[in-house]
């Protein structure tokens, strides 16, 4: 697929057997789309729209759909691909210059450099056994992108933590 080709709504309505409510179901492929993790919802367009990603064509992309028509679009026209160094699970970015991601025990930071990423570099450990899901680490920058959160059951249950960014020059480098 080429960026903005678009796709004939895939809608199907069917009344909930145990509610009665109505349930719209936007995707028909054979193969997994889902919405955005809760973290980065992808509601845009003055909540019309909704980004997804889906692996039509054997390989997961980016597509929208307009939630008034049902047209769905293939939106890879800003895709670009480059190495990611070192292990990572979950990663987020508010600008793609820094990095966050919950590889092996720590939370870690990658820099982009202009024409890849330097790091990865330690943070802090997180030490959580994400044994279920609400343990796992999920870290995120702050919308300033002065701290980061992330989830950890080092104590035993499930909680939350803080922690200040720091100049990434100045952390540890990973060695795995």
């Amino acid at each position: 697929m080429t960026a903005g080709e678009t796709i004939a709504p895939e809608w199907k309505t069917f009344q909930d057997p145990i509610s009665g409510v109505k349930v719209q179901q936007l995707t028909n492929y054979k193969g997994h789309s889902h919405h955005f993790y809760f973290t980065n919802p992808g509601w845009y367009a003055g909540d019309q729209k909704l980004l997804f990603s889906s692996d039509r064509n054997n390989r997961a992309n980016l597509y929208s759909i307009d939630l008034n028509s049902g047209q769905i679009r293939y939106d890879g026209s800003q895709k670009e691909e480059y190495d990611f160094p070192h292990t990572t699970g979950h990663i987020h970015s508010n600008d793609f210059k820094l990095i966050v991601g919950d590889g092996g025990r720590e939370v870690r930071l990658w820099q982009w450099n202009g024409a890849g990423f330097d790091g990865p570099r330690i943070l802090c450990q997180h030490r959580s056994s994400m044994h279920i899901q609400q343990t796992h680490v999920h870290p995120r920058f702050s919308p300033d992108g002065s701290y980061v959160v992330f989830t950890s059951d080092v104590s035993g249950y499930g909680n939350v933590y803080k922690v200040e960014v720091p100049a990434f020059e100045t952390l540890p480098p990973v060695e795995d």
